[in-house]
């Protein structure tokens, strides 16, 4: 039978131990058309719902982010405490079993979960007319979400990984940009993440996964930088824009990124590990998201949003020196300088001694 833990792709690093090789059979195609088609569903309904649940947030209480951090604090909190745990669940359950927990799971939180919103909205004199209902109702929201997330990571774990924020898209409601110009947004986000992901299999052949990761980490930085600048755009609509362009330009190197992380995981982590391994992985990540939710409640007036742009930009910055710290100890080398010397001399050689030479 197949074994889902093992890696994708087998390769071997300059310099690197060899990765763990076992021999695996093929998949029955029906069984991974079936497969594609129940996470891609699956997904769509997550996406959707992390998408409108910031929007739904902001539209309860206006002009803070307080109920948007405070989602995201308990989303957060319940992947990070959990997540490890999670990962040994995974590794201890069959493949089928994981997927239908998963699936039930999270269909029937993410129901729960949007009825409470739409109660919220229907009876929107809620909060003055019964506030204990108005406070359960949004605990029901916030505890529905989380567990429906935490099925979700099931799934992650063993398929993918995460990424997009709920902060961002109540600001930008706020800010006065469209649901939908939002939603198209996220939507060229996403289209932006696919090439992404067609371009890394090509940089993998070239360079190699770990060097993939870093040329990828530097890629992203770079995009950022337009959301950066957009603190100091000083007309509003033109801000809002600059952060969503440098977002969806940044998915360029988030994703062969995550996927060269992800490589490195399934080749280098030993088989027995790698469940646990990638549950400790996302509760590291949701550790940090939640940090940055803990800033939103610190934080709620939107107009100090650009202090969390910043914030934010600082973790990807440290993430990338670390990453670069981590090839570098790896391969002893971050540049081959010999040959970025030919390649400056073939350029700046006067054009009469070229044809010469």
């Amino acid at each position: 039978m197949y074994n889902l833990n093992e890696p994708l792709i087998q390769e071997v690093e300059e310099q690197q131990q060899q990765p763990c090789n076992s021999q695996t059979d093929s998949f029955p195609s029906t069984l991974i058309r079936y497969l594609y088609v129940a996470h891609f569903l699956a997904r769509w309904g997550a996406r959707m719902w992390e998408f409108s649940v910031g929007l739904y947030m902001i539209s309860l209480w206006p002009d803070s982010l307080l109920f948007a951090a405070i989602y995201g604090v308990v989303e957060s909190a319940s992947t990070a405490l959990f997540g490890p745990i999670l990962g040994q669940l995974v590794d201890r359950l069959t493949y089928k079993r994981v997927l239908q927990l998963w699936l039930v799971t999270q269909n029937l939180s993410f129901i729960v979960a949007g009825g409470a919103v739409v109660a919220l909205i229907v009876y929107s004199t809620l909060k003055s007319e019964n506030f204990s209902g108005f406070v359960f109702l949004v605990i029901l929201t916030n505890i529905s979400g989380a567990i429906g997330v935490l099925s979700t990571l099931a799934g992650t774990i063993l398929i993918e990984r995460e990424c997009f924020g709920t902060l961002m898209t109540a600001t930008l409601e706020w800010e006065g940009i469209p649901a939908f110009v939002i939603g198209i947004a996220r939507g060229i986000s996403a289209v932006i993440g696919i090439a992404a992901t067609l371009v890394y299999p090509i940089l993998q052949s070239r360079i190699l996964t770990l060097r993939t990761g870093l040329w990828s980490i530097w890629s992203q930085w770079i995009c950022l930088l337009v959301c950066v600048a957009s603190i100091w755009a000083q007309n509003s609509i033109i801000s809002a824009h600059m952060l969503m362009a440098g977002v969806a330009l940044s998915r360029l190197g988030l994703w062969p990124f995550d996927l060269s992380v992800i490589q490195q995981m399934q080749d280098y982590v030993p088989e027995s590990d790698r469940c646990v391994v990638g549950g400790v992985q996302n509760s590291l990540q949701s550790s940090m998201d939640l940090m940055g939710y803990v800033m939103g409640i610190l934080i709620s007036n939107p107009q100090d949003f650009w202090i969390l742009i910043l914030i934010s930009f600082g973790a990807v910055t440290l993430a990338a020196l670390l990453y670069t710290c981590h090839v570098y100890t790896i391969r002893k080398h971050l540049f081959h300088f010999e040959k970025l010397i030919l390649w400056v001399q073939c350029f700046t050689r006067p054009r009469g001694n070229a044809l010469l030479g």
